[in-house]
C-alpha cells in the first residue's frame, strides 16, 4: 500500500507527494487503487509551504549576517518535510528539527582563514 498527498500550486495544477508514513487515523483520504493505495489532500499549497521555509531561512541567516567580523560566506542547512496537516515542518533529526550552520572568512589574499 502506498500513500501519497496532493498538494495546490498556486497556478491551480497539483504535485503529488509520496509519504513516508502510513496515516491511518487522518480524516480525509481517498482509496486511489485496488491495492490500498490512499490519496490525503494537503491542507496547504506548496508555494505557501515555501514562504514557510524562505521565512525560517531569513530568521536563521539574517542575525548571522550581522557578526562582527562580518563572515564572508554564511551557509545553513535544514530538511524540510510535507506534511498533510501542517505543510512544510523542518525535518526531525532523531527527535529534534535541527540546522546546520556554516560560516566563513577569508583572509585579505583571498584564502580562507576559518
Amino acid at each position: 500500500m502506498r500513500n501519497v498527498a496532493r498538494f495546490p500550486l498556486d497556478d491551480g495544477s497539483t504535485v503529488t507527494v509520496a509519504l513516508s508514513k502510513e496515516l491511518r487515523d487522518l480524516d480525509g483520504y481517498r482509496d486511489v487503487s485496488l491495492m490500498g493505495d490512499r490519496q490525503y489532500d494537503g491542507s496547504t499549497s506548496l508555494n505557501q509551504a515555501m514562504d514557510q521555509i524562505r521565512r525560517v531561512a531569513n530568521a536563521v541567516v539574517d542575525p548571522l549576517t550581522h557578526i562582527t567580523p562580518r563572515p564572508d560566506d554564511v551557509e545553513v542547512a535544514f530538511g524540510v518535510e510535507m506534511d498533510v496537516e501542517a505543510g512544510a515542518v523542518i525535518a526531525a533529526g532523531g527527535s529534534d528539527g535541527h540546522f546546520q550552520v556554516r560560516l566563513r572568512w577569508k583572509s585579505q589574499d583571498g584564502a580562507e582563514e576559518r
